[in-house]
């Protein structure tokens, strides 16, 4: 471990073991996402996708199959810089999950220009945007969904009597 982490920790009052748990802990949340995102990276070097998967996938339109992948990512990338970063991180991590998933929906499509049988679509980054806003947007709603009912105080089964 380098003496700056050291440095800190020792300042923080955390033990090296601490340390290393910490980063394992993290690595729990982004090998998710660079798992997905070499698989985005695979399929997208295919020449004939339409070969590799069942005919009923292609009755949806291209552009709904690009939002539903990316809104995933960006659903795996923003639980990774929630659960594994700083908390002043976390006022801002939609914004990023969302710039991540987008920059890595652009590599992609560049990466499909070079691809043959493939080409490269502004639209299908377009769609990629729109499902990295609709992931991380589902994600903050469902859990302020779940936030709020938890913690919101229990009716109860009469109403108190005033006798």
């Amino acid at each position: 471990m380098s003496q700056v982490f050291q440095a800190r920790n020792a300042k923080n009052g955390i033990a090296s073991s601490d340390t290393t748990r910490h980063w394992i802990h993290d690595w729990g949340y982004w090998t998710p996402v660079f798992a997905y995102m070499a698989l985005i990276f695979f399929l997208s070097s295919l020449s004939h996708p339409g070969e590799e998967f069942p005919p009923w996938i292609w009755t949806l339109s291209d552009k709904v199959l690009h939002a539903g992948e990316y809104a995933l990512l960006s659903l795996f990338v923003y639980r990774g810089l929630l659960r594994g970063q700083p908390p002043t991180l976390h006022r801002r991590a939609h914004w990023l999950a969302i710039g991540i998933a987008v920059a890595f929906g652009a590599s992609d499509e560049l990466h499909q220009a070079f691809v043959p049988f493939r080409e490269s679509d502004l639209w299908d980054l377009v769609a990629d945007t729109v499902g990295s806003c609709l992931g991380v947007w589902t994600w903050r709603l469902l859990h302020a969904w779940t936030w709020r009912t938890q913690t919101s105080p229990k009716p109860r089964a009469h109403p108190p009597s005033r006798l």
